[in-house]
């Protein structure tokens, strides 16, 4: 599938540029794909004439935006260029915008019950109203990812899972109900999830990293049920750490800034992880007797680092 998805790119007719050889290269390429019934959009963030992209982010909105909403980290975050950035829209319209654009969302909220918890200081029902409907959307994001993983080529170490607000509760459930070993998890303004089964599932699976952020102020998603959150983590002996800040729903350049540098430390350091990875992609092509194609980092032993 590899080998097809560089196909498509080179076959986009933007973003070309003619390099030293008078040849056309992609230069930062945005493409559109179908994954599992989502439509999601990936940003290369370097020439991908000698391969694809040996790591990737996943980030996915929040409830009542646009699918691109978080496009334009793309822009902020300073990362490796063997990175991919996709940002894959929620199948749930809340609101037709006209012209073709429309806010959307992973499942319904229920915003009236979410106001009357905040507005009585009730972070705990915040939270479980917040989360109320996460499973039903389980399903085809785990789908997505099975799908974005054939595409790229790409195992779970080499893929960092994340979202903002109601997408991060949905990469939270995601990552506790699916035993791959992800690179990490960016939970960016989110919240508690059940906190039964969130305890269960903690102890149950092998820790990945995370990464939390909260603004102090947030008027949507309570601060203390993010803080209890990483609380939880960190008392289940995951690799955890807490970024509150100054401000409310969002994602401050302060929280940019941190993010950049762990994606760089879990997803940078990867020409080991990715010879380790290419091996046993090797092993397993061989052991189905199948010949499979080079790997992203595969062609020429490395891979691209800042």
């Amino acid at each position: 599938m590899l080998a097809h998805f560089l196909h498509r790119i080179h076959g986009r007719p933007h973003g070309l540029s003619a390099d030293s050889t008078g040849r056309n290269r992609v230069t930062n390429p945005m493409i559109q794909l179908k994954l599992a019934g989502l439509t999601t959009c990936v940003r290369l963030a370097h020439d991908v004439s000698a391969g694809g992209p040996s790591a990737a982010l996943i980030l996915l909105h929040g409830h009542g935006v646009a699918g691109d909403d978080l496009v334009f980290l793309s822009d902020e975050l300073q990362l490796p260029p063997h990175i991919a950035l996709v940002f894959p829209e929620g199948p749930l319209i809340v609101d037709e915008v006209g012209a073709g654009e429309a806010k959307r969302g992973w499942w319904p909220a229920d915003s009236t019950q979410m106001r009357i918890a905040m507005f009585t200081g009730q972070a705990q029902r915040a939270a479980r109203v917040a989360s109320s409907g996460c499973e039903g959307a389980r399903a085809q994001f785990v789908s997505f990812l099975d799908a974005l993983q054939t595409e790229l080529g790409l195992y779970p170490e080499q893929i960092v899972l994340g979202g903002f607000s109601q997408g991060a509760i949905l990469s939270l459930d995601s990552v506790l109900h699916d035993d791959r070993p992800w690179a990490g998890l960016l939970c960016l303004s989110g919240t508690l999830c059940n906190l039964p089964t969130l305890r269960a599932r903690l102890r149950r699976r092998p820790g990945v990293p995370v990464i939390i952020s909260h603004g102090m102020s947030d008027p949507i998603l309570p601060f203390a049920a993010a803080r209890r959150l990483y609380e939880e983590f960190s008392q289940a002996g995951w690799n955890a750490s807490f970024v509150p800040f100054e401000g409310s729903h969002g994602i401050p350049k302060t929280v940019v800034s941190v993010l950049s540098n762990t994606v760089r430390g879990w997803l940078g350091q990867s020409p080991t992880m990715q010879r380790e990875a290419n091996a046993r992609r090797a092993r397993e092509a061989a052991e189905n007797g199948i010949l499979s194609p080079p790997c992203a980092g595969q062609i020429d032993g490395s891979v691209g680092h800042q």
